[in-house]
C-alpha cells in the first residue's frame, strides 16, 4: 500500500459521443430493440478531414440499413463494414459492437468472426483472441491462416503443445511456412534443443530473408550453442519485420486505408512485450505517412520515455500541443515529464491548463493534489483528490491522500469516520484504510464515533490476514480499548522487543503505551499522532505512461 498500485486514470482520449437523438444506431427499431447494441457516434474531432468524412459516409450508409428494416443478413453487412471501418482506423470500441451485431444478425459470417478475432490480438488479449479463432474455426475450419494465428495465441500462453501441432498443421501451407518455422524454432529454443532451433529459423530464414525479427532468436540459439561470432553477424542484422504471412481476409480488411494503422498496431504490440524501442519506430514509421494523426504521436512520446528518451518525448508532446493546444491527455503527460525532472512549477501549470479544459480529469487532479500536498496546502489538494475520488472510486491512492488531506486540515473525527468507512467499503483489499479506521474507533473521544467492537473485529481480521507489527499494534489498542489491558500488554511487549532490534526510534513511544496498559489505561493520543495520518504514496511518473488507458490507444 505504500507504493501507488493499480493506478487507473481517465482514458487516454475522452470517449465523447456527439449523436442526435433520431441517431437509428442509438434509438433501435423495435424489432431490433434488446438484441443488438445501440452505437453512439464516436468523437472524431482528431482525426483528419477525409478520415471523418468516411467513417461518417459508412456510419450514414448503416443508419440506411437499419432504417430501412431489411433482411438480418443486409443489417449484418452494414454493421460489419462500419465496424471494419472503426477498425483499421483504430477506434475499437466501437469496432467491437459493430462485430457482435454483424455476429448476431448473421451469426454463421466468418468473416465478421475473424476480425473480431483480430480485434482481439491488435488489443493484446490472448486468451480472448483463442476463444474468438476458435469459434472461427467452425465456421471456416479450411482457412489455414487462423491455425498460424491459434498456434501464436497458444505460444503466448504458454501451451507449447497447443502451439506445436499448430505450428506442424501448417509449416507445409504456402505463405504461412516461414512464420510458422519461425514458431516451432522458438519452441525449439524454450525445450533448450538449439541445433533443431538454429535448424529452424534457418529454413525460415531461407524462405523470407527479409524477415529480420528471426535474426534475434536464431542469435540467441548459436550463442546458446556456443557458436558466438555467428550470433554476433546475426545480431548486426536484426530487425522488426515478420514474416510475411499469407491472409487475404485481414489483408482485404486493411487494405480498407494506408499501411499507418498497420505501423500503429505492431507499435502497440511491441509497447505491450516491453520492446519500446521497437514501438517507437513504429509509430514513427506511421506518422511518416498521418503526421496529423495526434493519437499516434502521443503513442510515439509514450514510447520514447519509456525507452528513455524524456527530451524526444518531451518534443513530441509539444508538436501535439502546437497542433491541438487543448489536447488534455498531452498536457497532461507533459506536466508528467517535468514532474519527474522535477520542474514542479510548471508541471503545475500544465496540470492547470488541463482542468481548465476538462475539470474531471483524474490524472491532472491527482497530480496537481500532490503538488499542493506535498506543499502543505491541504485544503486545495482535499479537493483535486476528491475530484478524482468522483472520477474513479476505485483509484487507492487518491483514497489515501483525500483523507490524509483532510487530516491534516484538521477534520473532526465525526466527519472523518464516514469518510473513512466510505473507502474502506469501496477498497476492503487495502489494509492501511482499515487499520486506520480500527485506531480511529479505537481512541476517538467523541462518542458517536467510538466503536471499540468494530475496533476489535477490524483489528483481528486485519492480523489474521497478515500479522505484521502496525496490525499487532492495532489489535493491542482495539484489545484495550475493550478492557483487555493484559493481553494489549502482552503484545505490546512482543513490538517492544522486535522494535529493539529493528526500530530503535520506535521503542520509546512503544514502551509508553505499553506502560499504559499495564496501568490499565489507554494510551495518549499523541502517542498514535505519528500513525494517525495516511502516508503518502511516492509519486509514478512512468507509470501514466505505461498503462495509460484509453479508447482510442493511438
Amino acid at each position: 500500500m505504500r507504493r501507488l498500485t493499480g493506478l487507473l486514470l481517465l482514458c487516454l482520449l475522452p470517449c465523447a459521443f456527439a449523436a442526435s437523438a433520431s441517431d437509428a444506431l442509438i434509438d433501435l427499431p423495435a424489432r431490433w430493440a434488446g438484441t443488438l447494441e445501440a452505437i453512439p457516434a464516436a468523437e472524431l474531432g482528431g482525426q483528419p478531414k477525409d478520415v471523418r468524412q468516411t467513417l461518417e459516409e459508412g456510419r450514414q450508409m448503416a443508419i440506411n440499413a437499419v432504417q430501412a428494416n431489411g433482411a438480418a443478413q443486409e443489417l449484418a453487412e452494414a454493421y460489419g463494414q462500419l465496424g471494419a471501418l472503426y477498425h483499421v482506423y483504430l477506434i475499437y470500441t466501437h469496432a467491437g459492437h459493430c462485430y457482435r451485431n454483424a455476429m448476431t444478425l448473421d451469426p454463421g459470417n466468418f468473416r465478421w468472426a475473424y476480425y473480431y478475432d483480430e480485434l482481439a490480438r491488435n488489443l493484446g488479449q490472448t486468451q480472448a483472441a483463442v476463444e474468438r479463432l476458435q469459434h472461427a474455426r467452425s465456421l471456416n475450419p479450411d482457412y489455414r491462416a487462423l491455425d498460424l494465428h491459434l498456434a501464436n495465441a497458444w505460444l503466448d500462453l504458454n501451451e507449447p503443445e497447443k502451439a506445436k501441432n499448430g505450428f506442424e498443421a501448417v509449416r507445409t501451407v504456402e505463405g504461412l511456412q516461414a512464420a510458422a518455422l519461425k514458431g516451432l524454432g522458438q519452441l525449439a529454443f524454450m525445450e533448450r534443443d538449439y541445433a533443431m532451433a538454429i535448424d529452424y529459423f534457418n529454413q525460415a530464414l531461407e524462405l523470407q530473408p527479409r524477415a529480420s525479427s528471426i535474426r534475434y532468436p536464431l542469435a540467441q540459439a548459436l550463442r546458446a550453442s556456443g557458436d558466438r561470432e555467428a550470433a554476433k553477424a546475426q545480431m548486426a542484422q536484426r530487425g522488426v519485420l515478420e514474416p510475411r504471412i499469407t491472409d487475404p481476409q485481414i489483408d482485404s480488411l486493411y487494405a480498407m486505408k494506408n499501411n499507418a494503422a498497420v505501423h500503429y498496431v505492431r507499435g502497440m504490440k511491441a509497447v505491450r512485450s516491453g520492446e519500446f524501442e521497437v514501438a517507437a519506430k513504429f509509430f514513427a514509421r506511421g506518422l511518416s505517412m498521418e503526421p496529423d494523426n495526434i493519437h499516434a504521436r502521443v503513442s510515439l512520446a509514450r514510447a520514447l520515455y519509456l525507452a528513455g528518451n524524456t527530451a524526444a518525448a518531451e518534443q513530441e508532446l509539444r508538436k501535439v500541443l502546437m497542433q491541438k493546444p487543448d489536447a488534455v491527455f498531452a498536457l497532461f503527460l507533459l506536466g508528467l515529464l517535468y514532474d519527474g525532472a522535477d520542474r514542479h512549477g510548471e508541471a503545475m501549470r500544465l496540470y492547470q491548463t488541463a482542468l481548465q479544459y476538462d475539470p474531471a480529469h483524474a490524472g491532472s487532479n491527482y497530480y496537481l493534489g500532490n503538488f499542493y500536498y506535498r506543499e502543505g496546502r491541504y485544503t486545495e489538494a482535499g479537493r483535486h483528490f476528491a475530484a478524482v475520488v468522483t472520477a474513479d472510486q476505485k483509484h487507492v491512492g487518491a483514497h489515501i491522500l483525500l483523507l490524509a488531506s483532510r487530516e491534516h486540515a484538521g477534520i473532526a473525527d465525526s466527519a472523518l469516520a464516514p469518510l473513512l468507512r466510505e473507502a474502506v467499503a469501496m477498497l476492503p483489499e487495502q489494509a492501511l484504510l482499515t487499520l486506520r479506521l480500527a485506531q480511529l474507533l479505537a481512541l476517538s473521544e467523541d462518542p458517536a464515533v467510538s466503536d471499540p467492537a468494530e475496533s476489535l473485529r477490524l483489528a483481528r481480521a486485519l492480523v489474521q490476514q497478515q500479522p505484521r507489527p502496525p496490525h499487532q499494534e492495532a489489535l493491542a489498542l482495539a484489545l484495550a480499548a475493550n478492557g483487555g489491558f493484559k493481553q494489549a500488554a502482552t503484545i505490546q511487549k512482543t513490538l517492544v522487543a522486535m522494535a529493539l532490534m529493528a526500530m530503535p526510534g520506535e521503542v520509546e513511544r512503544l514502551s509508553r503505551v505499553l506502560s499504559a496498559y499495564e496501568d490499565g489505561q489507554m494510551p495518549a493520543a499523541n502517542d498514535f499522532a505519528s500513525l494517525s495520518v495516511l502516508p503518502l504514496p511516492p509519486l509514478d511518473i512512468k507509470g501514466p505512461f505505461r498503462n495509460y488507458l484509453a479508447v482510442n490507444p493511438y
